[in-house]
Formats: structure tokens, C-alpha cells, sequence
């Protein structure tokens, strides 16, 4: 998704900057927003139909903002429904059982005027420029500068065998604090044996098959006392699993 949308510097002073998740959630929310009116192409069972979105509008679907944000999808739903309470009133929510389509409160307010001309009560959405990294020079686009993130020796070089996985990223990063703690998962990286990309497969092998949470796994990990007392990760990850749904055959 191409251009940019503004970030308000009051959104500093906001509740939702208070809590990370919920400011990363925010974020995705206005990045979602589309800067036209448009028509979107969805399939409805075995049929299609075409969606009007206006500015500041976009289609909202639980398990997709699940998988583009790396959080749990209860937890998701929880604070677009913040989002939308009175209390906030950061955007409006229109659903059927298809789908539904959120609106972005005071978009045009927001987005379209100068600093000068927004006068109303706080909401973290505006006048900031944010945008992905720019060259270095605009004027060459080969200039791009890549941040290469390195996390410890051992997930380093999984993640190179995994040919960069993206899926095995996203589970090296929950252990090292993108989760809805906000923390690195310290006691679960404390253990003696870390989840290689081969045993990395398996567990997604049966999140994909039984929709559990890795994110919430891992985390009551994290809280659980007796944890000290066991050096795998993978195996203390199937035993949580398979003491949450009896069923699972592992």
C-alpha cells in the first residue's frame, strides 16, 4: 500500500499510546484507511459481491488482522471495540454476516486540513507525517537502507535455515516482545533448548489443524512458576497444548 497518512502529536498524551499493542493496532487502523473511495471485490460463500469504501473506510476481517498484525485475534477485537466505545470514539463499525467496514472518525478533518483548522477534543490520528523509511536520497531509489535485526545466535542462524521463513520470524519475534505482554519472553528463552525451524514446523502444523493461539501459548509459558523446572521449549509447548484440547493427537 502506497503515500502516507498523519499521526496527531497529541496521540502522545492518548490512552492508546499508553499501551503498545493498542497503539500498534491504531496504526494498522489508519494504514487500513483508504485515501479514496473505491470498490472491493469479496467473495461471499460460493458468490461475489463488490463493496463500496470511502475515504477513511476499510473492510475489516478478524483472522486477516490476525495474521497481518501478529496478535491474538481476541485481543484485536477487544480494542477495536475500545476504538468504538464512547469513551474513545476513534472510529465507527458497520456490519452484516458477511463482513463489516470500519470508518475512521474525522478522517477528512484529520487528514485533508492544516494543523490550524483542527480544533476538537483528543483522538490520536493526525498532522504528523508518517510514512515507511525513505532513502537516504530521494533522488536515487537504489539507496534504500535495510535494517538487518539480530536477535541471539541461535535464532540468527534458525532463521537462516528456514530461508527466512516468514512464519518462523513471527515466532522468533512473539519471544522476543512482539506479544501482547510488550516483553521479551525471558523465562521461555532462559530454557536450554530453543524451538528449531524443523520442530518450528510441526507446532505450525497443528496450529493450522486445531486454531490455537502460539502467541497465547508462549505467553502463559512466560507466567507459569514451575517453568524454571523444564529445559525444552517444544516439548513444554506441546504439553500446553495438549492440556488445553485433550483431543489433539500429537
Amino acid at each position: 500500500m502506497e503515500g502516507y497518512f498523519k499521526v496527531h502529536r497529541k496521540t502522545l498524551d492518548s490512552q492508546v499510546f499508553a499501551h503498545q499493542t493498542a497503539l500498534k493496532i491504531w496504526i494498522w487502523c489508519l494504514a487500513k484507511a483508504s485515501y479514496k473511495e473505491r470498490f472491493i471485490s469479496l467473495k461471499i460463500g460460493r458468490g461475489e459481491t463488490t463493496v463500496k469504501v470511502n475515504p477513511g473506510e476499510f473492510l475489516f476481517g478478524r483472522f486477516k488482522a490476525e495474521e497481518e498484525l501478529n496478535i491474538d485475534g481476541s485481543t484485536i477485537y477487544k480494542w477495536i471495540n475500545k476504538f468504538a466505545s464512547p469513551e474513545f470514539d476513534m472510529i465507527s463499525i458497520k456490519s452484516n454476516k458477511q463482513y463489516s467496514v470500519i470508518s475512521i472518525n474525522k478522517w477528512d478533518e484529520y487528514q485533508n486540513e492544516s494543523e490550524e483548522e483542527v480544533t476538537t477534543k483528543e483522538q490520536p490520528s493526525s498532522q504528523q507525517v508518517a510514512t515507511k523509511e525513505q532513502p537516504s536520497n530521494t533522488n536515487n531509489k537504489d539507496n534504500t537502507v535495510y535494517k538487518v535485526i539480530s536477535y541471539n545466535k541461535f535464532y540468527d542462524s534458525e532463521i537462516q535455515n528456514s530461508n527466512s521463513d516468514e512464519n518462523y520470524l513471527r515466532f522468533v519475534k512473539i519471544l522476543f516482545g512482539n506479544n501482547n505482554l510488550g516483553i521479551p519472553l525471558t523465562s521461555v528463552l532462559k530454557m536450554d533448548q530453543q524451538v528449531t525451524y524443523p520442530q518450528f514446523k510441526k507446532l505450525w502444523y497443528l496450529r493450522e489443524k486445531y486454531k490455537f493461539s502460539i502467541t497465547d501459548v508462549l505467553e502463559r509459558m512466560e507466567n507459569w512458576k514451575k517453568i524454571n523446572g523444564n529445559k525444552t521449549v517444544y516439548k513444554t509447548f506441546l504439553t500446553f497444548v495438549k492440556r488445553d484440547n485433550p483431543s489433539i493427537v500429537i
